[in-house]
């Protein structure tokens, strides 16, 4: 019996190199890491009420240890998570995520937050972009994603992506195409062949369920 064939699939984040914003300001996005939770925690204290509603879906004033492990301390393969980092400074300027929805084949949950100081000035559409590409070039096509009824910069950052959406008590599902946030030079999904014949890859993801993105543990 042959070894079946392994396809690497390429991570668009994998270059650490900084992005340079519409405004001229640089950012640099990467891979969140586990000792990202100090950052994290004064990022966390840089957003508005507001903005902590509009990102958590409720009046949350802190975040507990447990929290901070949850939000930073991720696998990188079912939960997914990117950081907006300030070059020099090195402070955490605002994060993305998806999780992977247990029992799918391509979606995900999708959150994103960025601190106020630091909001309309394209950090926000950079880590969608970036995140993006990283979930289609691993097979993912669809994003769902909560969001407060009264998030209008939300709302328009998501509007070229939307394939579905409903409403319910106040907050709004949405359903994303993956390839509509992407930008158009990153990679899609790769075929691997083997003597002139289509490989299929191995899923990038097992199917043990997570917690959604949206709401911390």
């Amino acid at each position: 019996m042959r070894n079946p064939i392994t396809v690497r699939r390429r991570d668009p984040t994998s270059a650490h190199s900084p992005l340079r914003l519409p405004h001229g300001a640089r950012v640099l996005i990467r891979p969140i890491r586990e000792d990202d939770a100090e950052g994290y925690a004064r990022a966390f204290t840089r957003l508005s009420a507001e903005s902590r509603r509009r990102r958590f879906l409720s009046a949350i004033s802190r975040l507990s240890p447990r929290d901070l492990r949850y939000l930073t301390a991720v696998d990188q393969h079912e939960h997914v998570a990117l950081v907006a980092v300030e070059p020099g400074a090195g402070e955490t300027l605002g994060s993305v995520r998806y999780v992977r929805i247990a029992g799918g084949r391509a979606d995900a949950e999708l959150a994103i937050e960025v601190i106020d100081e630091w909001q309309r000035r394209g950090v926000g559409r950079a880590l969608l972009e970036a995140l993006s590409a990283h979930a289609r070039a691993n097979g993912l096509s669809r994003f769902t994603a909560l969001v407060a009824a009264d998030n209008r910069p939300m709302q328009r950052a998501l509007k070229r992506a939307v394939l579905d959406v409903e409403e319910d008590y106040g907050e709004l599902e949405y359903l994303l195409d993956v390839d509509a946030l992407t930008p158009p030079s990153a990679p899609g999904p790769r075929r691997a062949t083997h003597r002139g014949r289509e490989v299929t890859p191995r899923p990038a993801f097992s199917r043990a369920g997570i917690q959604p993105a949206a709401r911390p543990a």
